[in-house]
């Protein structure tokens, strides 16, 4: 079997032609899939699991729990019905259970949350 052509058999079908077509359509599918694949696992990444804030989870991480914080903490002028709410205080997200950020802070105290 001859690789190269000569300048007279120009433009006739050589059985490597075959292959090439082959190899560019298989190479092309493989790439795809890895592409694909790599994008999968970029939005397996993101998936956060939603942590329940309980005293154990707030404690572990360096919380204060507190079972009876009041409703209305972020306007205490305004008059409030009393309702407790249970919270985990904190100072910042290196004391709120993984995946739950510090926010809404009165007097340098905030709570931790599952939202931004």
């Amino acid at each position: 079997m001859q690789i190269f052509q000569s300048k007279t058999e120009r433009g006739s079908y050589k059985p490597w032609h075959g292959y090439l077509i082959v190899f560019v359509v298989v190479a092309s599918l493989v790439l795809g899939v890895v592409q694909r694949f790599g994008e999968v696992r970029k939005q397996e990444a993101k998936v956060v699991i939603p942590v329940i804030l309980s005293e154990e989870t707030c404690t572990v991480s360096g919380g204060k729990w507190n079972n009876c914080a009041s409703s209305c903490r972020k306007t205490p002028d305004v008059p409030c019905i009393e309702v407790c709410i249970p919270v985990c205080e904190c100072t910042g997200d290196i004391s709120c259970p993984y995946g739950t950020f510090c926010k809404d802070y009165v007097n340098n105290i905030g709570v931790c949350s599952n939202s931004l």
